[in-house]
């Protein structure tokens, strides 16, 4: 255990020293547009990872003293690599717009010749994710779900009020600062709408979380977003998304051919809540 032990730590330090190395060099590529926060001539330090997904590993760290977030994409293995830089720039792009203080803050981002890493530096959400919460706690009381609503909601308005579909609202891309916001992350397969497509059809999202009529590959709009929040909800309240019993395609099935039933012993204004929620898009309310 021990020799295991010592080669993470070899390789976190290399990790380290490399990235800050590459970091520091002139002809680093910086692509930021925030007057308030330069990364120019400033020293970034890795201290631990925190997450690690299939595409992508999370670090911890500080840029001279400030906590940040370092989302680390490597391209080396990518199978159509143009195809992935162009989703990343978009996602990129995107976050360069925001500022709100219900959607996580983008600071910037290079990339490492030397590793084919894109590094995007993000604002560092001390608390994690809702999904770590509820998997802790097993269920939240009302009170706490209605607090997790309405900033959920408040991100939302905002980002639908600038024509952007999340399209993946769910606990693993909600997380809670230490002062109990919640700022809502993972812009991947997030869509903008214009006045020329005002409506969308192409199949995003989780299976739990996902609104039917993007199951059934109908048009869909803002509304998608507030059903994957109301499945969110759910899971908050029961510790358990709807069809959790179902595998992925399964439960996709279901989500298209049956509403997710309205937890028991829920208070009138919560239960109204849902049913409202939980109901054809035409009389889905926006956020």
């Amino acid at each position: 255990e021990s020799e295991e032990e010592s080669d993470d730590e070899i390789n976190r330090e290399d990790a380290v020293t490399h990235l800050t190395a590459d970091f520091e060099q002139e002809e680093m590529k910086f692509d930021t547009e925030d007057k308030e926060f330069s990364l120019k001539g400033k020293r970034l330090e890795l201290i631990e990872e925190v997450g690690k997904g299939s595409q992508a590993t999370v670090w911890k760290g500080t840029i001279d003293g400030q906590g940040v977030a370092l989302k680390q994409i490597c391209l080396a293995n990518a199978k159509d690599r143009a195809e992935v830089r162009k989703a990343l720039k978009y996602e990129v792009d995107m976050m360069k717009n925001f500022r709100h203080k219900n959607i996580m803050r983008y600071f910037g981002s290079f990339f490492s010749r030397k590793t084919q890493e894109l590094n995007i530096i993000l604002e560092m959400v001390a608390g994690g994710t809702l999904s770590k919460w509820v998997l802790e706690a097993g269920c939240f009381s009302e009170v706490l779900c209605a607090h997790v609503m309405f900033q959920s909601l408040t991100g939302l308005a905002f980002l639908h009020e600038h024509g952007i579909l999340h399209r993946d609202i769910k606990p693993d891309n909600l997380l809670v600062d230490i002062d109990g916001t919640i700022k809502l992350v993972d812009f991947g397969i997030a869509a903008e709408l214009t006045e020329e497509r005002a409506y969308r059809n192409s199949s995003v999202g989780t299976p739990w979380y996902t609104a039917p009529e993007v199951i059934r590959g109908e048009d869909y709009s803002h509304g998608c977003d507030i059903w994957s929040l109301g499945c969110t909800l759910v899971e908050l309240l029961t510790g358990k998304p709807p069809f959790h019993k179902y595998q992925a395609v399964e439960a996709l099935f279901k989500m298209s051919e049956e509403t997710p039933e309205i937890p028991s012993l829920l208070s009138p204004a919560c239960e109204d809540f849902l049913n409202t929620i939980f109901c054809d898009v035409e009389k889905r309310p926006g956020a």
